[in-house]
């Protein structure tokens, strides 16, 4: 091969031998390309094509036993509606508790109690709907709590009563009550 290049006998080469030369090398060249870069994207692009495929045939098959089970779906649609409609209607979309501590304290004095202390706690915001805890001390006789606790549950909002504590003081029975009261969140 020395003497190939040392003498300058290469001129004497046919220039087929050049051409092939060159486009054996560019076909190493253009081979160890695929094989360094472009087969691993390749492969790496269709493991992620893979995935997804995996993906959105599981949603496939949800949304198909979706449909198994609801087979009608405007009518499922309608009930739906008529359920959010309904929540709609019993969660006050004001987000004040103000109407429902003077409701409170109406009950109380309805019901000859004495209002001993009233503390909003921390607001818990779910999806649709919005929590406000509310501690609640009330003192009296026993017939008087038991009333009120009675007609608790009927104040507009929509309240769920968490614990109810009772003890005797000198001044009479005092009531603890923690009261969760709920609000719809919708849109805005």
């Amino acid at each position: 091969m020395w003497n190939l290049f040392a003498k300058g006998s290469y001129k004497l080469l046919p220039m087929k031998v050049y051409i092939g030369g060159f486009v054996f090398a560019c076909g190493l060249f253009i081979m160890i390309l695929n094989i360094c870069v472009l087969l691993p994207h390749v492969a790496q692009t269709r493991v992620e094509t893979r995935e997804q495929l995996f993906a959105l045939q599981k949603q496939v098959a949800s949304i198909t036993a979706f449909q198994r089970k609801r087979e009608d779906f405007e009518a499922y649609i309608t009930e739906i509606n008529k359920e959010y409609q309904l929540m709609e209607r019993l969660l006050p979309s004001d987000e004040s508790a103000v109407a429902f501590i003077e409701q409170l304290e109406e009950q109380v004095e309805t019901n000859g109690l004495e209002l001993i202390s009233l503390r909003p706690g921390k607001v818990i915001k779910g999806d649709k709907h919005v929590e406000q805890p509310i501690e609640l001390g009330v003192r009296g006789e026993y017939a008087s709590i038991m009333e009120f606790l009675k007609n608790l549950p009927q104040v507009t909002p929509y309240n769920k009563t968490e614990s109810i504590s009772i003890k005797y003081s000198p001044q009479g029975l005092e009531c603890h009550i923690n009261v969760s009261i709920f609000y719809f969140a919708g849109e805005k």
